[in-house]
C-alpha cells in the first residue's frame, strides 16, 4: 500500500490530536479536547480520540475495523 494512501494519529500537543497523511504530513482533521473533558477523561483521551477517528473512518469508507486499521498508523506522541 502507497504511503499516499496512509494516515496517522499524531498527538502534537497535550489533548490536540491531528489525522495526517503520513507521505506528506498533510493535516486533515483537528481533535481539540478541553481542559474540562481532559480532566473528566483522566488520560484517556487518546484513547477516545483513536476511537472517534477509527468511527469516522468506517462511517465514511464502508470499511470494517480491521479494514481501517490498514489506513490509519497510530503513531502518537
Amino acid at each position: 500500500m502507497s504511503d499516499d494512501y496512509v494516515l496517522e494519529i499524531v498527538e502534537i500537543s497535550e489533548g490536540e490530536i491531528v489525522l495526517r497523511t503520513r507521505h506528506d504530513h498533510n493535516t486533515l482533521l483537528t481533535l481539540k479536547f478541553s481542559t474540562d473533558a481532559l480532566d473528566y477523561l483522566d488520560n484517556r483521551y487518546l484513547d477516545v480520540a483513536k476511537v472517534m477517528l477509527n468511527a469516522g473512518m468506517q462511517a465514511a469508507t464502508g470499511v470494517d475495523e480491521a479494514e481501517a486499521s490498514l489506513f490509519i498508523g497510530r503513531r502518537l506522541h
